[in-house]
């Protein structure tokens, strides 16, 4: 119980808390003192992490046998981490190090590393993609890191994209159109933030690739999700600011654990901590509509607008017009949002404009708008929701039970008809303004909301428990 009130002080950056508060060794179970290590190297407390790393693999855990080598090599202990690693089975992640100790000495590490690669490590994939960078190959290094990006923020990742987007003319506007919340602010909110990042050009795409460069050598032979810097064996942690539009989200994620007033309060004090950014702003407007509280919410994503123009304030307001009935001026702020924003304007934006073209009976344009949106976010409930209205059965409905199997089981008992379209229209109430892929939801009056968990894992659990009764 102590670690996992642990690790939730660290994901609340309260981190000297959460180093007090971790046990240091559990009598019963190596694999439990080992994942005691590993919060403490995420506190910070790299001594007594990797000390009680080393209890724990020595008492057969062989995930702290890892870390424990991890350690080492980010220290730049290179003989170390090489006796420890050469210790651990075989594993993409045993190669890697091993790759990486070769390639610090100066021998090649390239064969390693793609083997790594292949066998699933993603630190691997970073490793090829920095080198590819530092050797001017930006296409190959970007092609490479899309094997390790998952959407996953970890600021290796991050600033490595950051470099291949600076590297060439052009390739800014496409990555940040595939990948816009690694780059919204990054510059301007978090380069201030690190070393050498305040005096940086940062209009100035070979500035920002040797920036890059940079920063990435005191990171030592640490690729992983959790940045430090070694000075004289001794290591602490990078400290990388959040960005506004971070700070937003994560007031959004509040919702899982704490509600929609946990949220909205969330979001209200990212608001007072900045100010002058759109983003807490656009976050409020898009949980406002979620609650079908959409007078509200267009009066939020007002005030991101007057902050600084941004994609999700056209988009929010073209959303919140049209369920409120008024497709010109839904129209006219989705036209607005492509003007500004091209491809940027998003997937969200075809889904609330297909969903329009759907009532006024334009299906082809709509079936092309709700295509092009559940492609690029196939986790897009309303748009399939939409999708399904067009068709007789078929694809669109397969996806809806599929990947939303709550809300069609919820949809069933509020429409009290088994038929199709009554189903779908009761669907539709329940999820209220919310075309989001990030977060599904369903909405219990103007100020209850529900959050409903992903399926995947009762799926598996299903199953599971298929095979067994089949045995019985």
């Amino acid at each position: 119980g102590r670690l996992l009130v642990a690790q939730a002080l660290l994901d609340a950056r309260r981190r000297d808390e959460a180093a007090a508060l971790v046990p240091r060794s559990f009598a019963r179970s190596p694999r439990a003192t080992g994942q005691a290590g590993r919060v403490l190297l995420r506190c910070g407390a790299f001594d007594e992490g990797e000390a009680v790393l080393g209890e724990a693999a020595e008492r057969g855990d062989g995930d702290a046998a890892q870390w424990r080598a991890e350690v080492r090599l980010w220290r730049g202990d290179l003989g170390g981490a090489e006796r420890w690693a050469e210790q651990l089975p075989d594993s993409a992640a045993r190669l890697r190090i091993l790759s990486v100790i070769a390639g610090q000495r100066g021998h090649g590490a390239s064969a390693g590393l793609d083997e790594a690669a292949r066998g699933g490590d993603p630190e691997a994939r970073r490793w090829q993609a920095e080198i590819a960078l530092r050797a001017g190959r930006p296409a190959d290094a970007e092609a490479l890191l899309a094997e390790a990006w998952a959407q996953r923020f970890d600021f290796t990742t991050q600033l490595l994209l950051v470099g291949i987007a600076a590297a060439a003319p052009g390739r800014w506007e496409r990555l940040v159109t595939a990948h816009p919340m690694p780059f919204d602010g990054f510059l301007d909110e978090v380069a201030p933030g690190l070393p050498g990042g305040a005096a940086l050009e940062r209009t100035d795409g070979r500035a920002v690739l040797a920036w890059v460069l940079d920063l990435l050598d005191p990171l030592g032979a640490n690729r992983s999700e959790l940045p430090t810097l070694a000075e004289s064996g001794d290591l602490r942690l990078l400290t990388v600011p959040p960005t506004s539009r971070s700070v937003a989200a994560g007031a959004l994620d509040r919702l899982a654990d704490g509600g929609p007033e946990a949220a909205l309060g969330a979001l209200a004090r990212a608001q007072a901590r900045h100010p002058r950014s759109p983003h807490p702003w656009t976050y409020r407007g898009e949980l406002l509509l979620w609650m079908g509280r959409t007078d509200e919410a267009a009066q939020a994503l007002r005030g991101a607008q007057e902050r600084a123009r941004c994609r999700w304030g056209w988009v929010g307001l073209s959303a919140a017009a049209g369920l409120r009935g008024f497709d010109r001026s839904a129209e006219r702020a989705a036209l607005w949002s492509l003007r500004d924003f091209g491809a940027l304007a998003g997937s969200t934006l075809g889904g609330y404009r297909g969903e329009r073209l759907v009532a006024q009976g334009r299906s082809g344009e709509a079936r092309r708008e709700l295509q092009a949106a559940v492609d690029a976010r196939p986790a897009r409930i309303g748009a399939w929701l939409a999708l399904a209205q067009l068709e007789a059965g078929g694809e669109a409905l397969r996806q809806l039970e599929a990947r939303a199997p709550a809300l069609m089981f919820e949809a069933r008992v509020r429409a009290g008809d088994p038929a199709r379209e009554a189903v779908l229209r009761a669907a539709r109430d329940l999820l209220a303004g919310n075309r989001a892929s990030r977060m599904l939801t369903i909405a219990r009056g103007p100020d209850g909301l529900r959050v409903l968990p992903p399926p995947a894992p009762w799926q598996r659990l299903a199953a599971q428990l298929r095979r067994w009764l089949a045995r019985r």
